[in-house]
């Protein structure tokens, strides 16, 4: 099953399929790290409250470099919002250097 809705004007996708939830977020988090020319795919292992945000997207622009989308596969004890997702994952990937 997917469902959508929309935070602060970013869709987050929550796909449910064989028992697990993975959560797709479009996000525009500022990304000083590195400056990339073009589209990053990076694997990663950040642990939040719901789960581990498997993969993030960092997209180069005009106007700087962006987390532009993150996946994360839900621990299933819970069911977040979306609101919560979207700020749990906000939260730490601000916070990234």
């Amino acid at each position: 099953m997917i469902t959508s809705s929309y935070v602060e004007n970013h869709k987050v996708t929550f796909i449910e399929d064989l028992g697990r939830t993975l959560v797709y977020l479009d996000l525009s988090i500022p990304y000083l790290k590195e400056s990339p020319a073009e589209i990053v795919y990076k694997e990663t292992e950040i642990e939040i409250g719901h789960g581990v945000i498997k993969r993030i997207v960092i997209c180069p622009t005009e106007h700087g470099t962006f987390i532009c989308n993150a996946v994360v596969k839900l621990n299933g004890t819970t069911k977040p919002t979306a609101e919560e997702i979207y700020q749990a994952v906000s939260s730490v990937l601000s916070k990234l250097e």
